[in-house]
């Protein structure tokens, strides 16, 4: 399994949010962050698109260092959404090749809510069926506005591992 870390956008069956999200993502060529300049690689696999981006770590997080440059993506990649055009649903992480379509998480939706920085679009957020509630230890209570349109999970950053 890679632990490549990436930007996971789901598009959805429609071809049109399909091509105007592909040429969106055509034009990102660079990811500038207060360390570096990374560039930026897209590849298609279903109604889905991973961005990934050169010149970090793509084993996982080894080091302070690959946890902060990573963070650091991860908070530009987001900065990529809010001008994005239509999707479903996002994720920023390590690993998500292995992530479900959407049937899935539509009927598992605590699995999705623990998962920090899953952005969705507020139709779609629905149809989870997560309940609405004050409770602070309930995964929907983290749930908030992310643009018009769209909720999210904020982001924290990816952290090292602290046994190696």
């Amino acid at each position: 399994m890679a632990f490549d870390f990436s930007l996971w956008i789901n598009t959805g069956s429609s071809a049109d949010d399909t091509e105007r999200l592909s040429n969106f993502l055509k034009e990102q060529k660079m990811i500038q962050t207060k360390l570096n300049e990374y560039p930026v690689s897209t590849h298609f696999h279903k109604d889905s698109y991973f961005v990934k981006v050169g010149g970090i770590s793509n084993i996982g997080i080894r080091s302070t260092k690959d946890a902060l440059e990573m963070s650091l993506i991860g908070f530009e990649f987001f900065k990529l959404l809010i001008n994005a055009p239509r999707f479903r649903y996002a994720l920023v992480g390590i690993g998500l090749e292995k992530w479900r379509d959407l049937h899935e998480f539509v009927n598992y939706p605590k699995d999705v809510l623990l998962m920090k920085g899953f952005v969705v679009r507020e139709d779609v957020y629905k149809k989870m069926e997560t309940p609405l509630t004050n409770d602070s230890s309930h995964p929907s209570s983290d749930i908030g506005f992310f643009r018009k349109g769209y909720l999210w999970i904020p982001y924290l950053g990816e952290w090292e591992f602290p046994f190696k």
